[in-house]
């Protein structure tokens, strides 16, 4: 059998996907260890039937909601390939807004030094540290799983050398580190703000393959704010800025829970979709 052959064969059993002839070439090019771009220009490539077999493992996998990011272990962002696993939140476009409100945010700093709370795969973090040639950051994650991921990706992109990975709870073990010099110039944050009862609520596929440390935070999904918002003032630098990612009708929330932590909001960004999913703080 040909890939063409296969590929349009598999698409009428992914027709509830979006694009299913695309999604069939994504599978088989990863059961092949191939590009997707290689079957386009190759379609008459014959195909083993081992090769059907993981092909057809990877489908039903597909067909069962699972995001072809989960099947490969690859999730793009930023224009940056990232390796993730179950311990590790599937980084979204909607969340590339923080690099940008972060560049935004650090342009005129000579040596910023950033810090990264809750990193996950790293993504936010290396984004800005493959932007500013000069920067240095730590990312923070009390995963195991997640900061294994997060120095894969850190060696993966070459950037192991301005970057540290700790495993923590939050801000708790950077007291020894703020001691020593004026706090981080950029803190970066997108912790879990899903409610159990009330407040945003997660889709389909974040609900089953998102490690559920990494989605919810309370009954109205504000408690980790609420216990970062009593660290991060002691983390920044006097001219520093925080930028967190906030769920759908939060805002207002969090900006007074910052507020009431001595922090003044500074601006909003808004995500792809034009829905407000980023707020800046700086020191009052």
């Amino acid at each position: 059998m040909t890939a063409d052959e296969w590929i349009k064969a598999a698409s009428y059993r992914l027709t509830g996907l979006e694009r299913p002839r695309a999604e069939a070439r994504n599978l088989l090019a990863l059961a092949l260890k191939v590009s997707p771009e290689y079957l386009f220009s190759y379609p008459e490539t014959e195909i083993s039937c081992e090769n059907i077999s993981t092909a057809e493992l990877f489908i039903g996998r597909r067909i069962a909601g699972e995001p072809l990011s989960r099947i490969s272990g690859f999730r793009e962002f930023w224009s940056l390939d990232f390796y993730i696993g179950d311990e590790v939140l599937d980084p979204r476009p909607d969340t590339e807004v923080l690099v940008e409100a972060g560049l935004e945010a650090i342009n005129q700093r000579e040596i910023p030094y950033i810090l990264d709370l809750g990193t996950g795969s790293g993504c936010i973090l290396l984004a800005l540290l493959s932007e500013i040639r000069d920067a240095f950051g730590i990312g923070i994650d009390r995963a195991k799983g997640a900061c294994r991921f997060a120095k894969m990706n850190s060696q993966r992109l070459g950037l192991s050398n301005r970057s540290a990975f700790v495993c923590a709870d939050w801000g708790r073990a950077l007291k020894a580190v703020t001691s020593q010099f004026q706090g981080f110039d950029l803190i970066v944050t997108n912790p879990p703000y899903v409610g159990t009862v009330q407040g945003p609520r997660p889709d389909t596929a974040t609900e089953s393959f998102d490690p559920p440390s990494a989605l919810y935070a309370g009954i109205d999904g504000l408690s980790a704010y609420k216990e970062l918002s009593h660290q991060i003032p002691k983390l920044m630098a006097a001219s520093g800025t925080v930028v967190i990612e906030i769920g759908e009708g939060q805002a207002a929330s969090v900006n007074k829970i910052f507020t009431d932590a001595g922090l003044r909001m500074k601006r909003e960004f808004y995500d792809l979709g034009g829905h407000l999913r980023c707020l800046t703080f700086k020191v009052a």
